[in-house]
């Protein structure tokens, strides 16, 4: 099967050289190469593989993620582009997973906590849609799960 590299930011599955998604421009060589989400065929019925993505959007950009690796938040980890600006958000803030058709966060000892609903996450959360994600008091986002 043909490997791929997908954007993190976006979704979109790139060829395995690109070292910058062809869509958004977000970096990739922390991506790892996984397997083509093709379509797969069985007794003459078409079977399409669904993905779900986290998407945490904030009132000025967007992080997306991808269930096949896991992402870490913060100011040198994932979204570093747009949260390197809030000098509240620890440089490796908070670990996001899908695990078992669900997705989760866990704060890894960030200075300023991470919040679900505004409250404080102790250990490991499930994330669903439409709940609120906040990287200290300094930066919110509201989950959208995306199945595509």
């Amino acid at each position: 099967m043909a490997k791929v590299r997908i954007c993190p930011n976006c979704g979109f599955e790139n060829e395995p050289y690109e070292t910058m998604c062809v869509k958004c421009l977000t970096d990739l060589t922390n991506a790892p190469l996984v397997d083509r989400s093709d379509k797969s065929f069985s007794e003459d019925k078409t079977v399409v593989q669904t993905k779900t993505f986290l998407v945490l959007e904030n009132k000025d950009f967007v992080i997306r993620l991808s269930p096949e690796v896991e992402h870490i938040l913060g100011r040198n980890g994932e979204g570093s582009q747009y949260l390197s600006k809030f000098p509240y958000v620890s440089r490796r803030h908070a670990r996001v997973f899908f695990k078992e058709g669900k997705w989760f966060i866990e704060d890894l000892n960030s200075t300023n906590g991470t919040y679900l609903n505004h409250r404080a996450i102790q250990g490991i959360a499930e994330l669903t849609d439409k709940s609120e994600v906040s990287l200290s008091s300094s930066v919110s986002f509201r989950v959208r799960i995306e199945k595509r």
